[in-house]
């Protein structure tokens, strides 16, 4: 007996269904596997995970030439650069397929490789390094097969023989791949006698990449700090400092055309959980993630752990800061002489840049550790300021919890409410609560003469962290204003007095006409002057004019 008509049909259509599922399966982009926290190349490549193709400037590095140095912040790929170029070096063509370097390279020759990632020291001690480098010295001459010259018993004379060994024994020229080698200097640069033996040690090392010329193929050290003139590299004039040069300026990082290309469809993803189009959702990640410029030419690239996070979990956060706070950066603002004007738009040189910072010199660590960037340029000199949304977020975060002890919901909630009032044109309700929470602040604990300098700084990170444009140190053709916030509808001039009253600070506001330049703008515009007490370390009774 045929079956009947219906049955038939629901087969058909069953079947279409499971048709057209499996055919949009197939249709579908598979989902990227993103990269975070891999920085082996050939683990990145072997499971499938997202590359974007760098291989063209290894190409570039390796046949113009031999020993090169670069600078980037932490989290910016720096040791997937060294492993990539590891296995270059090895000749694993294989895991190059369908990168630019793959049509390029015509050899694929195989070199000796000594890779040393200071990252893996067990310590930032003199015998912490010693330790680590005679370690990896043997474990390398063990691999290859070689005798080290058991008289010689420093690092950098054991280094010299290994390179002199692999030379000798594999006919070819050795490879030399050094990954954060300041580790054991900015950890230690508050303990001179610490500092001073990590110099030596490593000044005695480093010197190998000169004395051992004749038998290296290729050499690249990277770090955080351009400690150029520091003296580990006395007579190192054969290190090409790479990390101002325009033809590496995107070598590490992302690129908008790169996101662009390679992650569009994450991009819109993204902005379906945000409720927003492809425009709008990029311009959000520009703002956020994007802004790191490391020449003059105006190429910017985003931090490339942030954003590639931020398009992992469809989210926005402050994903830099979470892999690890800057020790070193928290420990220098509470014993150096920062100023607010190192946050914002200062000028350097080029040797500033490369320079070791001290107490009185701040930009090369906030340049060096990513906590300001290059904006612009004029001859020798170059415009600095904050990257991006994110770094300045992450300042506060890192800012405010070392100085204020509320809790973390308190804290917030206090936030909200001095925004609104803020955005709302009511100074008379959010100084009272300015107030109230600087009054947790833990002055007691710094010298007398940075206090001044702190009360500015809280001030002008409270307002950072409120999403308001705020300027500090404002020159004007009276003088120079403490702070100026600005919203839609309204404007707030501040002058800061300690132990003074809040009538010198609203009458120099008033003298030296600060208010002018806003008048024009159509804003109502606020003159507050605030004092502050040294002894009570109290933000004092302050004067609102408009």
């Amino acid at each position: 007996m045929a079956a009947p008509l219906f049955v038939y049909s629901r087969v058909f259509i069953t079947f279409a269904h499971s048709f057209l599922n499996a055919l949009i399966f197939i249709m579908l982009p598979p989902l990227v596997k993103y990269p975070i926290g891999i920085q082996s190349f050939s683990k990145l490549r072997e499971d499938g995970y997202l590359y974007i193709d760098k291989t063209g400037y290894l190409h570039r590095l390796v046949k113009n030439g031999i020993c090169y140095f670069i600078s980037r912040p932490r989290r910016f790929g720096k040791s997937l650069l060294l492993t990539t170029l590891e296995a270059y070096f090895r000749g694993e063509k294989n895991l190059f397929e369908g990168l630019a370097i793959y049509d390029l390279e015509k050899e694929w020759k195989v070199y000796p490789v000594v890779r040393i990632d200071f990252n893996a020291a067990g310590g930032v001690s003199h015998e912490d390094l010693r330790s680590f480098l005679l370690s990896r010295i043997k474990r390398y001459a063990e691999d290859f097969g070689v005798e080290i010259d058991p008289a010689l018993t420093e690092p950098g004379q054991r280094f010299g023989d290994l390179i002199q060994q692999l030379h000798k024994k594999t006919g070819e020229r050795v490879v030399v791949l050094i990954d954060e080698y300041d580790k054991g200097l900015v950890e230690t640069l508050h303990d001179e006698k610490a500092l001073g033996l990590n110099e030596t040690l490593l000044r005695g090392f480093f010197s190998q990449l000169k004395a051992q010329d004749e038998h290296l193929r290729f050499a690249m050290l990277t770090g955080v700090a351009r400690f150029k003139y520091l003296t580990i590299f006395s007579g190192l004039n054969n290190l090409n400092d790479i990390s101002l040069d325009p033809e590496y300026a995107a070598i590490c990082g992302i690129t908008l055309e790169e996101l662009e290309h390679n992650l569009r469809q994450e991009v819109e993803a993204m902005g379906q959980r945000l409720k927003l189009d492809y425009q709008a959702t990029l311009d959000v990640l520009i703002q956020r993630y994007d802004g790191y410029q490391f020449t003059e030419e105006g190429i910017r690239v985003f931090n490339p752990f942030s954003l590639l996070c931020a398009l992992s979990k469809k989210r926005l956060a402050n994903f830099w800061l979470m892999s690890g706070t800057s020790r070193v950066f928290m420990r220098y603002i509470q014993g150096s002489d920062f100023q607010l004007a190192d946050l914002l738009d200062t000028w350097a040189t080029e040797g500033e840049l490369s320079a070791r910072y001290s107490r009185q010199n701040p930009i090369p660590l906030l340049y060096q550790t990513g906590y300001l960037t290059i904006k612009d340029s004029r001859g020798a000199l170059y415009r600095l300021g904050l990257p991006n949304g994110e770094v300045r977020s992450s300042l506060v975060e890192e800012l405010i919890p070392t100085y204020l002890k509320e809790r973390e919901s308190k804290g917030l909630l206090q936030v909200e409410d001095l925004k609104q009032m803020v955005v709302d044109g009511e100074p008379e309700r959010w100084l009272p609560l300015l107030r109230s929470m600087l009054a947790s602040v833990p002055y007691e604990e710094l010298e007398y003469k940075t206090v001044e300098k702190s009360f500015h700084l809280m001030v002008y990170m409270v307002f950072l962290m409120l999403g308001i444009e705020t300027r500090a140190e404002v020159s004007v053709a009276g003088g120079r204003i403490d702070m100026v916030a600005q919203t839609p509808r309204f404007v707030y001039v501040m002058e800061f007095k300690v132990d003074s009253t809040a009538q010198e600070a609203l009458d120099q506001i008033n003298s030296r006409d600060y208010a002018l330049p806003y008048e024009a703008s159509g804003r109502r515009v606020f003159k507050i002057g605030i004092p502050f007490s040294s002894a009570t370390r109290t933000m004092g009774e302050y004067l609102i004019e408009n």
